[in-house]
């Protein structure tokens, strides 16, 4: 394929989605962005706080455990309370605890607090999905929601 249909391909995919979209898509983006913690953070506890492999294995699975839990209850969130204060509420939960994370010194406190990233971080989920099946044509949410699994890898990259 040439550089021109290359160009006309990806116009092409991008184009006709509503603004609100992107506003999600950009906060997913960012959303994966500041999940990219939990990939160094098994490094950073053995190799710079000396922590065993094993405390830091069982701190990653406190991690994705919160996740977990998370996207259940942030769906029941979203349906009681709304999609946007979900989000929002998810959102400043995750900044604010990965902001509280990099202070932590006590092993109980670093574990518990990652937990709680993991599920601050994973809350928004419900919320951005059922938005943008709110927001997005039919005939357009295939492509919405790839866009928004690029955002979600273009994050973790």
């Amino acid at each position: 394929m040439s550089v021109a249909g290359l160009r006309t391909a990806a116009r092409e995919t991008v184009s006709g989605m509503p603004r609100e979209f992107w506003w999600l898509w950009t906060s997913t983006l960012v959303n994966r962005l500041g999940a990219f913690v939990a990939t160094f953070m098994a490094l950073y506890l053995t190799l710079d706080r000396g922590y065993s492999a094993s405390y830091a294995g069982l701190v990653a699975a406190l991690h994705g455990l919160g996740g977990v839990i998370s996207s259940l209850g942030a769906g029941v969130m979203t349906d009681r309370l709304g999609r946007r204060p979900t989000m929002l509420i998810a959102q400043t939960s995750t900044a604010v605890s990965v902001a509280v994370l990099g202070f932590m010194q006590h092993p109980f406190a670093i574990a518990a607090v990652a937990f709680f990233v993991g599920m601050a971080s994973n809350a928004s989920r419900p919320a951005v999905q059922a938005m943008m099946a709110d927001i997005v044509p039919p005939k357009d949410r295939v492509r919405a929601f790839s866009l928004n699994y690029w955002a979600i890898n273009l994050g973790f990259a």
